[in-house]
C-alpha cells in the first residue's frame, strides 16, 4: 500500500517546499526516469509548497504559496 505523503501532511504548512518523485521504488533505475522532470517540478516551488512528478512527466502542484 502506497501513502503519499499529501495525504499526511498538512499541505499548507509545510514550512518550505517538498518534490516528490512518484517512483515505483527508491531505485536509481526507477528514479533516473524522472530527472528530466525534475527542472519544472523545481520551478513549480516558487508558487506550490507540494509538487510531485509522475512517471508519465505530468508535475502536479499542490498547496499553493
Amino acid at each position: 500500500m502506497r501513502v503519499l505523503l499529501d495525504n499526511c501532511q498538512n499541505l499548507e504548512k509545510l514550512p518550505i517546499a517538498v518534490v516528490e518523485l512518484d517512483a515505483p521504488t527508491n531505485r536509481y533505475k526507477d528514479l533516473v526516469q524522472l530527472a528530466p522532470y525534475i527542472p519544472a517540478a523545481l520551478e513549480a516551488t516558487r508558487t506550490h509548497r507540494f509538487v510531485s512528478v509522475h512517471a508519465d512527466g505530468w508535475v502536479e502542484r499542490l498547496a499553493e504559496r
